[in-house]
């Protein structure tokens, strides 16, 4: 099962630790999607991220994961199986 954790806030603990432990029980693809401050965010090395473009541009800062739309946040929920909101 594809499982999407879109996140909000910056460094939430809580999600950071169920995305490593949806990640290490191996049951399929787990992806992030960073929203608002969580785009400022410091994920752990290998998680498969993506950033909303109007927030890191809002805030004016690179981000090492792609930089999606509103058109491709569409597309990841459509993609992913499973989809939790932090």
């Amino acid at each position: 099962m594809k499982t999407l954790h879109i996140v909000r806030e910056r460094n939430d603990s809580l999600a950071l630790r169920a995305i490593e432990e949806n990640r290490r029980q191996g049951s399929g693809e787990v992806g992030v999607l960073l929203l608002h401050d969580s785009v400022l965010s410091a994920l752990p090395e290998g998680v498969l991220a993506f950033a909303c473009k109007d927030d890191v541009e809002a805030r004016g800062i690179d981000v090492p994961y792609p930089a999606v739309d509103y058109r491709e946040i569409v597309k990841l929920l459509f993609k992913y199986d499973s989809v939790i909101t932090w």
